[in-house]
């Protein structure tokens, strides 16, 4: 059968002048606003920082179904950011986690999250969180006030949260909570939950947002992640309509889409869920591309400078700062003895390459290893080498009889497409591990081609050869797979002689409420003697609870 790509959908936006922005033509731009929840405010370099998303429909007030992705960033107080993830949404909840590098110095930090249909309204618009990020090595500056203060979080009498007064070390500690109105519009509520050691409220941080030019637009992503850009002539910056534009990932596994520029020379790709950090490259069909320069859209707000000042903790914030960083202290210590981090993916089509199935594979280490015209020509029966020497050109053999057909294969390395036979073809043979053969005809809008030789180098990065000028290629960020939070289990007779110092006894970014309007949770407490709190959070405010933790006495 003929091998179709699935390739990326053109998206079509309607200008929205009102709205500084553009929205899909099926739907009305929608207002946003995301909320930020964290496991805890107050971390040490080299921790794990677990965050939740709430993304909130403004005008209706109920979690949104209109952007898929938003966008989280760790800004540093000179306004830099040092850590940045595409989070994907789903009906409003996301969620992920930051693990902090060890180097990152004693501040107050700022997690700012958006989505990109929020650009358009602004920085003004984002969601902003502080943060206290502690090196253990730095010194920090005791006083008895602090002027600036958080302002008071909403505090929602909505939760009922049954608590024993104290629990022993490392005993299970069971908590139902009750809903005062379990009814259905509550109950769209997304709410998050952290068990952690209890701290005050840190000082009110300042952040300046960036004023923007009133022409800039961003197109939502309702549908999923979006690349957008623009070609244009190199000779006089005009917009180039109508060409094809093709898209790769590097890897194993060949995942390409094509689409073409429009008559302002803009294209759009929607892609599929990929995640971490991605090489893309962006060439054009036409080989004769040196004339066109590829610019892609910068995805990521720009940040306002910030003055970062000393930081000063009053006496109860510097002894719960002190508590904490010595905890974190032990727990790294233990850390290698932690279980194997797991994450969640949708990874229904991760290992699918664009062309689906091959119909053969050749190991070059099975084979005398020739030049690839001879291994082509000697070794591959589904493929011709006519021509000759120095003119060599690849062919499939195969029955399909297509008048006017041409077209070489569709040539790939490392998942990136070689337009160029000769280049193809002068490739090191040393360099290659395998080769996957396709030999239907292959269908990508707007052309076909005669099959599939897709091969694969032992590294993996298509440096085996050098793309055509005019090619683009970079790093992508794409998604961050979701990670699961690893709770201690003590229970069925269990026995573990580490040291048990966690900061978060228990972190669930969604927790999802029954019929009746409750929802149980249950967690372990460590050998960390002190006062912890049960905190709920939602955008109708934050319940809190507290409980002690105390030495469990041995009776002789």
């Amino acid at each position: 059968m003929i091998h179709l790509l699935i390739f990326s959908m053109l998206i079509t936006f309607t200008w929205i002048p009102e709205l500084g922005g553009q929205s899909q033509n099926k739907d009305i731009f929608a207002p946003e606003t995301i909320q930020i929840f964290t496991d805890r405010d107050i971390l040490i370099s080299g921790e794990d920082v677990w965050f939740a998303l709430n993304c909130r429909n403004e005008q209706t007030g109920r979690r949104s179904a209109y952007s898929k992705l938003a966008i989280v960033e760790i800004i540093a107080p000179p306004g830099l950011i040092v850590s940045r993830v595409k989070v994907s949404l789903d009906n409003g909840r996301g969620c992920g986690s930051f693990h902090l590098s060890d180097a990152l110095p004693t501040g107050y930090y700022t997690l700012r999250a958006y989505t990109r249909a929020m650009r358009n309204l602004g920085s003004n618009s984002f969601a902003y969180h502080s943060m206290l990020i502690l090196h253990p090595e730095q010194s920090i500056a005791l006083t008895n006030d602090i002027e600036r203060r958080l302002p008071t979080n909403l505090h929602s009498n909505e939760i009922d949260i049954p608590l024993n007064a104290d629990y022993p070390q490392r005993s299970l500690v069971e908590c139902r909570f009750m809903l005062a109105d379990p009814s259905d519009q509550f109950n769209t509520e997304h709410f998050a939950v952290s068990v952690r050691l209890k701290t005050p409220k840190l000082p009110g941080i300042a952040f300046d947002s960036f004023t923007e030019p009133a022409t800039l637009s961003y197109s939502p992503e309702t549908e999923g992640m979006l690349l957008n850009g623009m070609i244009r002539s190199k000779n006089d910056n005009s917009p180039v309509a109508g060409e094809t534009l093709m898209l790769s990932f590097i890897g194993p596994t060949a995942y390409i889409y094509s689409t073409q520029s429009d008559e302002a020379g803009r294209f759009s790709f929607l892609l599929p869920n990929l995640y971490g950090q991605q090489q893309l490259v962006l060439q054009t069909m036409d080989r004769d591309a040196n004339d066109f320069d590829i610019i892609i859209d910068e995805e990521f707000h720009p940040i306002a400078e910030q003055v970062s000042g000393k930081v000063v903790l009053d006496r109860d914030l510097f002894r719960a700062a002190s508590h904490i960083l010595e905890n974190a202290q032990i727990a790294k210590a233990y850390k290698v003895f932690q279980p194997v981090e797991s994450y969640l993916l949708d990874s229904t089509y991760q290992d699918i390459p664009v062309y689906g199935g091959a119909d053969a594979t050749y190991r070059l280490d099975d084979y005398t290893r020739f030049p690839l015209p001879e291994f082509f020509y000697e070794i591959v029966p589904e493929v011709r080498v006519p021509g000759p020497f120095g003119n060599k050109r690849l062919r499939m053999v195969n029955d399909w009889k297509i008048e006017g057909l041409d077209q070489s294969p569709l040539l790939l390395v490392d998942g990136v497409p070689v337009l160029d036979e000769h280049i193809f073809l002068k490739i090191n043979n040393r360099l290659i591990h395998s080769v996957d053969i396709v030999t239907d005809p292959f269908w990508m809008n707007p052309g076909v081609f005669d099959g599939v030789i897709h091969m694969k180098s032992f590294e993996g990065d298509a440096r085996s050869f050098d793309l055509l000028e005019g090619t683009l290629r970079r790093s992508f960020l794409a998604l961050l797979p979701e990670r699961k939070f690893n709770p201690v289990d003590y229970g069925d007779g269990q026995t573990n002689s580490r040291p048990d110092f966690r900061n978060t006894l228990y972190w669930n970014p969604d927790v999802q409420f029954n019929e009746d309007g409750t929802a149980l949770i249950s967690f372990y407490t460590s050998d960390v003697l002190g006062t912890y709190e049960v905190v709920i959070m939602s955008s109708k405010g934050t319940s809190r609870a507290s409980f002690e933790v105390r030495r469990e006495v041995v009776n002789e």
